[in-house]
């Protein structure tokens, strides 16, 4: 592996990073003390329903734990307890962004692309996700990322983020302790304001990126799929955990389109069927949660597929939506669930023509052709409690 330095400010710098003097200093990995990822954490996938003839979807909706946003006629509206009495546009855009192309959703941060190629970022900063070098461990505003320009797409998850630029490039920003940023820095919690965007050297020819956890990977044009980060690489049959600051080409993977991710846990389509990797426990059940190699989910069909940390969705070609995986709180839209096990697919009740679908913690919202809004799950309502729908229901737009 690539060594890596690490910053922090003066007081931590010398603890963590050996006392090697001001600013970075490289560092033995093994003794970087790095603090765990949220418990329960899960990515959110947006959706994006590109007409072939629009490179910019017109509404797109992204989900997590705690918050619904929509991006609509260039704003965006977030909620915390999104309601069917209450149109999702209700809420007030978020503060200085009025031309929004992409939208998406981490468990404690959110990100925004621009039509100027801007990209700005608003919630937690712990880890310096928000990129902006500010010192504060927070924004509610949300501020512009240094050094990314051209972004066309940008994507979120626990700690960190990624941009998608327009010469199909990557930088992506944020934590970085197993390397997935394809930065050679990391940059410890007390040095968030230092964190810069990084260009990913041998991230080329991009046409999406999926990033979880302590894992990013990316599909090409030429229908190749390449990690970085703490992930699963490729090892004959099966496949060895490795770790990597640059991207690393999986021959396993090629021909995935559509690659989603959350946790440590990675879902792609090749013909049609949805196959995933890596830590399955919570899409799976039995063996096949910590199965190493690349697994078969049963969908077939599929055009679109996104997942959390507890379940996953796909859209498959006649417009229906499928689920899997836990199904204790509502998120897979078949009616009341009890238990804990992993449930296999099964169609989503009453959505049909949907283009997609995006899914976080438990919950999952689908969006039809007819710019119409479905969610199903458990996330907050109004007084704080935790509301539950087993079933779809009909959200307003506006």
């Amino acid at each position: 592996m690539t060594p890596r330095r690490c910053l922090a400010a003066a007081w931590l710098f010398v603890t963590a990073c050996g006392g090697a003097g001001r600013g970075a200093a490289t560092a033995d990995p093994s003794a970087i003390v790095v603090a765990p990822a949220p418990a329960g954490a899960s990515v959110v996938s947006t959706i994006v329903p590109v007409n072939a003839s629009d490179d910019v979807a017109p509404l797109e909706i992204a989900v997590d734990a705690q918050m619904l946003c929509v991006r609509a006629a260039g704003r965006v509206h977030c909620s915390n307890a999104p309601s069917a009495d209450v149109a999702l546009t209700g809420s007030p855009p978020l503060e200085g962004i009025n031309d929004a192309v992409s939208l998406a959703l981490g468990p404690t941060f959110g990100c925004v692309a621009t039509r100027g190629g801007k990209v700005l970022c608003f919630g937690d900063n712990t880890h310096g996700q928000l990129g902006a070098h500010l010192r504060a461990d927070r924004s509610d505003k949300p501020v512009v990322v240094a050094g990314v320009s051209g972004a066309r797409r940008v994507f979120a998850s626990d700690g960190h983020a990624c941009a998608l630029l327009a010469d199909d490039t990557v930088r992506c920003w944020g934590r970085n302790d197993a390397g997935q940023t394809g930065g050679s820095t990391y940059y410890l919690p007390a040095a968030h304001e230092l964190v810069d965007a990084e260009l990913v050297e041998g991230a080329k020819d991009v046409t999406s990126v999926a990033v979880a956890g302590s894992s990013t990977c990316a599909a090409t044009r030429r229908r190749g799929v390449m990690c970085w980060g703490r992930t699963l690489f490729g090892g004959g049959r099966m496949m060895h955990a490795a770790q990597s600051t640059r991207p690393v080409e999986v021959p396993e993977l090629a021909g995935l389109d559509g690659v989603s991710a959350s946790g440590g846990a990675f879902c792609g389509i090749a013909r049609g069927e949805v196959k995933c990797w890596g830590e399955l426990y919570s899409l799976f059940a039995g063996e096949l949660a910590r199965s190493s190699k690349i697994t078969t989910t049963g969908v077939t069909r599929a055009r679109k597929v996104r997942i959390a940390s507890m379940h996953g969705c796909a859209v498959l070609s006649d417009g229906s939506v499928t689920c899997w995986g836990m199904g204790s709180y509502g998120a897979l839209g078949r009616g009341e669930t009890t238990g804990y096990e992993a449930m296999p697919p099964e169609t989503v009740r009453d959505v049909a023509s949907a283009v997609d679908v995006a899914v976080g913690g438990a919950s999952s919202c689908a969006l039809t052709g007819a710019r119409e809004v479905y969610c199903w799950g458990t996330w907050p309502n109004a007084s704080g409690a935790m509301r539950k729908e087993t079933v779809p229901v009909k959200m307003r737009l506006d």
